[in-house]
Protein backbone atom coordinates (compact mmCIF):
# COMPACT_ATOMS: atom_id res chain seq x y z
CA UNK A 1 0.00 0.00 0.00
CA UNK A 2 1.04 3.36 -0.79
CA UNK A 3 0.44 6.01 1.65
CA UNK A 4 0.66 9.89 1.72
CA UNK A 5 -0.30 12.58 4.13
CA UNK A 6 -0.61 16.63 3.91
CA UNK A 7 -2.21 19.45 5.59
CA UNK A 8 -5.37 20.37 4.25
CA UNK A 9 -4.75 23.14 2.33
CA UNK A 10 -5.17 23.50 -1.35
CA UNK A 11 -1.82 24.44 -2.10
CA UNK A 12 -0.99 20.78 -1.63
CA UNK A 13 -3.89 19.19 -4.09
CA UNK A 14 -0.47 19.71 -6.82
CA UNK A 15 1.48 17.18 -4.68
CA UNK A 16 -1.55 15.01 -4.18
CA UNK A 17 -1.89 15.02 -7.72
CA UNK A 18 1.35 14.51 -8.15
CA UNK A 19 1.72 11.49 -5.86
CA UNK A 20 -1.46 9.37 -7.48
CA UNK A 21 -0.15 10.26 -10.95
CA UNK A 22 3.50 8.54 -9.95
CA UNK A 23 1.63 5.41 -9.00
CA UNK A 24 -1.22 4.88 -11.63
CA UNK A 25 1.54 5.62 -14.40
CA UNK A 26 2.52 2.44 -15.07
CA UNK A 27 -1.00 0.68 -14.28
CA UNK A 28 -3.23 -0.72 -17.45
CA UNK A 29 -5.18 2.32 -17.31
CA UNK A 30 -5.37 4.57 -20.54
CA UNK A 31 -4.97 8.41 -20.75
CA UNK A 32 -8.63 9.04 -20.45
CA UNK A 33 -8.76 6.62 -17.21
CA UNK A 34 -6.15 7.82 -15.22
CA UNK A 35 -7.22 11.67 -16.20
CA UNK A 36 -10.52 10.70 -14.62
CA UNK A 37 -9.27 9.01 -11.59
CA UNK A 38 -6.75 12.48 -11.22
CA UNK A 39 -9.76 14.53 -11.30
CA UNK A 40 -11.85 12.18 -8.93
CA UNK A 41 -9.25 12.33 -6.51
CA UNK A 42 -8.80 15.96 -6.58
CA UNK A 43 -12.72 16.48 -6.01
CA UNK A 44 -12.63 14.22 -3.24
CA UNK A 45 -9.90 16.37 -2.14
CA UNK A 46 -11.07 19.38 -2.47
CA UNK A 47 -14.56 18.90 -1.34
CA UNK A 48 -12.20 17.69 1.98
CA UNK A 49 -10.44 21.27 2.48
CA UNK A 50 -13.73 22.95 1.57
CA UNK A 51 -16.23 20.80 3.89
CA UNK A 52 -14.54 18.27 6.51
CA UNK A 53 -12.05 21.35 7.48
CA UNK A 54 -14.41 24.51 6.81
CA UNK A 55 -11.47 25.89 4.78
CA UNK A 56 -9.29 26.23 7.54
CA UNK A 57 -5.84 25.37 7.31
CA UNK A 58 -4.22 24.40 10.84
CA UNK A 59 -1.64 21.38 11.36
CA UNK A 60 -4.18 18.99 12.72
CA UNK A 61 -5.77 19.28 9.91
CA UNK A 62 -4.59 16.68 7.36
CA UNK A 63 -5.54 14.69 4.51
CA UNK A 64 -4.28 10.46 4.43
CA UNK A 65 -4.42 8.64 0.98
CA UNK A 66 -3.64 5.31 1.24
CA UNK A 67 -3.38 3.91 -2.63
CA UNK A 68 -3.90 0.02 -3.66
CA UNK A 69 -3.07 -1.28 -6.68
CA UNK A 70 -3.80 -5.12 -7.31
CA UNK A 71 -4.09 -7.13 -11.15
CA UNK A 72 -7.73 -6.12 -11.36
CA UNK A 73 -8.42 -3.06 -9.81
CA UNK A 74 -7.28 0.16 -8.27
CA UNK A 75 -8.36 1.78 -4.61
CA UNK A 76 -8.04 5.05 -3.34
CA UNK A 77 -9.24 5.76 0.47
CA UNK A 78 -9.18 8.95 1.56
CA UNK A 79 -9.31 9.84 5.08
CA UNK A 80 -9.63 13.17 6.96
CA UNK A 81 -10.35 13.94 10.95
CA UNK A 82 -12.44 16.96 10.27
CA UNK A 83 -16.20 17.00 10.75
CA UNK A 84 -18.02 13.54 10.16
CA UNK A 85 -21.00 13.88 7.21
CA UNK A 86 -23.75 11.63 6.63
CA UNK A 87 -23.06 10.05 3.62
CA UNK A 88 -26.52 9.57 2.77
CA UNK A 89 -27.36 13.40 2.56
CA UNK A 90 -24.47 14.08 0.37
CA UNK A 91 -25.53 14.77 -3.25
CA UNK A 92 -24.70 16.73 -6.24
CA UNK A 93 -26.73 19.62 -7.07
CA UNK A 94 -29.63 19.41 -9.63
CA UNK A 95 -27.93 19.31 -13.10
CA UNK A 96 -30.39 21.41 -14.96
CA UNK A 97 -29.48 24.61 -12.55
CA UNK A 98 -27.03 26.75 -14.45
CA UNK A 99 -24.20 28.37 -11.83
CA UNK A 100 -21.01 27.42 -10.82
CA UNK A 101 -20.05 24.39 -8.09
CA UNK A 102 -21.57 21.49 -7.10
CA UNK A 103 -20.51 19.20 -9.57
CA UNK A 104 -18.14 17.08 -7.72
CA UNK A 105 -20.17 14.30 -6.24
CA UNK A 106 -21.23 14.10 -9.85
CA UNK A 107 -17.82 14.01 -11.30
CA UNK A 108 -16.15 11.74 -8.76
CA UNK A 109 -19.08 9.02 -9.29
CA UNK A 110 -18.80 9.60 -12.97
CA UNK A 111 -15.37 9.06 -13.18
CA UNK A 112 -15.17 5.88 -11.10
CA UNK A 113 -16.56 2.73 -11.29
CA UNK A 114 -17.42 2.46 -7.17
CA UNK A 115 -17.63 5.17 -4.23
CA UNK A 116 -18.26 5.00 -1.35
CA UNK A 117 -17.94 5.68 2.66
CA UNK A 118 -16.34 3.87 5.36
CA UNK A 119 -18.85 3.88 7.56
CA UNK A 120 -16.85 1.90 10.51
CA UNK A 121 -15.01 4.99 11.50
CA UNK A 122 -14.98 7.04 14.54
CA UNK A 123 -13.78 10.33 13.59
CA UNK A 124 -13.83 12.43 10.37
CA UNK A 125 -14.29 10.32 7.35
CA UNK A 126 -12.92 7.96 4.82
CA UNK A 127 -13.85 8.13 1.26
CA UNK A 128 -13.26 4.73 -1.34
CA UNK A 129 -12.87 5.29 -4.57
CA UNK A 130 -12.26 2.23 -7.34
CA UNK A 131 -11.32 1.96 -10.73
CA UNK A 132 -11.54 -1.20 -12.36
CA UNK A 133 -8.87 -1.99 -14.75
CA UNK A 134 -9.80 -3.54 -18.62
Amino acid sequence: MNQLEVLADPANLCHIRKFVEALIQESSLNEEQRYHVLLAVDEACSNVIKHAYKGEVKPDNKIKLNIEVSDNKLKIMIRDYGITVDSSVICGRDLNEVKPGGLGVHLIHGCMDNVYFNCDIKEGNELILEKNFN
